[in-house]
């Protein structure tokens, strides 16, 4: 199987994992029981929990920890974890076709999911969702506020993959490089790239940054960088020459990047272009930047990276304050009164804290 395969079959096993246990607290009979010929039946109201139960235990567990190493994941995938870790012995009891032993176990389950403590938890994690996700929105939408047209660039900035300890290298039990970049070393050079285009970009006016963690990638940035729009042009020249300060000064030649505003007509042909010149009037493109930075400004639902010496894994720059002279033409009404117009109609999708 390969490395992108992996990644992606263990995402979505932990997205199962977190509807059956959702499916699971909503579900109040017992899942099966013994049928005429000595094998499980699912009870009738009970076939699609079974269905889903049934696909959650095909998940190896302890794979989708060396896929994920340095993650934590959704509290509902956590205690089904805890709970039902030992596959082998629900296994028996199906094979068996012990529907007592089986029922008891999944009403263990549930119990744990109900019980108060559980719940608090959830609430927790999702109201960071939802806070992230709102102080984003507020963020571009300030910017508009105070600029008219902003430059937006995308970067996402990794390490070539000699230097960087791997999911994938474990996997496959390759030897790890001598000298792999650190997830300290990782904090360090998003601190100094962030230093580095405030000092060196005076049209700098705001920032949205993002680190994750990839079985193939490792440790890897992604930018959402604002400058004022009246003030420069060439995004994609600027996002060039923003990567290679990154690859060869910050990171001593280690880095690579990805300069996404180099592949603005890709995004443009399927509706989805944030970047570039964005006017505080193109709704397109705004709705577009919106999605982008909703999705890196989540906390990872059901795979966060946690890695203590990083810090924050998220980040942004302070809104400018409203009331401020705005720059270019003037607006027949306020950004921010637009906006709210449209969010009484279209929800954006909540993202999630670091």
């Amino acid at each position: 199987m390969g490395c992108a395969t992996e990644e992606m079959d263990c995402t979505t096993s932990v997205r199962q994992i977190d509807d059956f246990m959702i499916m699971l607290i909503h579900h109040n009979s017992d899942l099966v029981e013994k049928a005429l010929n000595n094998r499980l039946m699912a009870l009738p109201n009970s076939k699609s929990l079974y269905s889903t139960f049934m696909t959650c235990l095909r998940t190896d567990l302890a794979f989708v920890r060396k896929v994920f190493p340095q993650h934590r994941f959704s509290p509902y995938y956590e205690l089904y974890e805890q709970r039902m870790g030992d596959r082998l012995k629900i296994l028996a009891l199906i094979h068996d076709a012990d529907a007592d032993g089986l029922n008891k176990v999944v009403a263990t389950l549930r119990r744990a999911a109900r019980a108060d403590a559980f719940r608090k938890q959830i609430d927790k994690h999702e109201r960071a969702a939802r806070k992230n996700g709102n102080s984003v929105r507020r963020y571009i939408r300030a910017l508009f506020d105070r600029y008219s047209r902003l430059r937006v660039i995308r970067l996402d900035l990794t390490y070539q993959r000699k230097y960087v300890e791997t999911a994938y290298r474990l996997l496959k039990e390759d030897s790890a490089p001598p000298d792999p970049v650190t997830a300290t070393e990782v904090a360090q050079h998003r601190d100094a790239f962030l230093e580095h285009i405030r000092k060196s970009y005076p049209s700098l006016v705001g920032y949205i940054w993002k680190i994750e963690h990839g079985v193939y990638k490792s440790f890897h940035m992604h930018w959402i960088i604002f400058l004022n729009g009246h003030e420069v042009m060439q995004d994609r020249t600027i996002a060039q020459a923003m990567g290679n300060h990154w690859a060869t000064h910050i990171t001593n030649e280690r880095g690579s990047y990805w300069n996404v505003n180099a592949q603005k007509g890709n995004y443009e042909r399927l509706g989805m272009l944030g970047i570039g010149e964005v006017n505080w009037d193109d709704e397109d493109k705004r709705r577009a930047l919106e999605r982008v930075a909703l999705y890196l400004a989540k906390v990872d639902y059901f795979i966060r990276l946690k890695a203590p010496s990083l810090g924050r894994i998220f980040g942004k720059g302070v809104a400018p304050k409203y009331g401020h002279s705005r720059l270019g033409r003037p607006r027949s009404r306020s950004v921010s009164e637009h906006h709210t117009r449209r969010s009484n109609h279209r929800d954006v999708a909540t993202s999630e804290q670091s």
